[in-house]
């Protein structure tokens, strides 16, 4: 996550602690369309996963962004838990 976009957009979603998101269960689609309509200067869809890691997967790298944000929010016993599926989210 070298990018300064990618570094910003990290530090945004912490700050935020998804505050843009409603209470309730969300997949993660949806809370991808809500970060990129919340911050889309940061939200570059033509750099890839696989620009940045030798292992990357074909999509935008800010995707990875949020999951790591979601997981550091979750271990802080913050404002995401983990949902009631694999891929959904509960906003607290």
């Amino acid at each position: 996550m070298a990018r300064a976009d990618l570094q910003q957009l990290y530090q945004e979603l912490k700050s935020s602690r998804f505050r843009f998101m409603p209470r309730g269960e969300h997949d993660v689609r949806a809370i991808y369309r809500a970060v990129k309509a919340t911050y889309p200067r940061l939200c570059d869809d033509r750099f890839l996963c696989s620009q940045n890691y030798s292992r990357g997967h074909e999509q935008p790298e800010w995707r990875h962004v949020v999951r790591k944000a979601l997981q550091v929010l979750k271990s802080q016993t913050g404002p995401v838990s983990s949902g009631s599926a694999w891929g959904y989210w509960l906003k607290h």
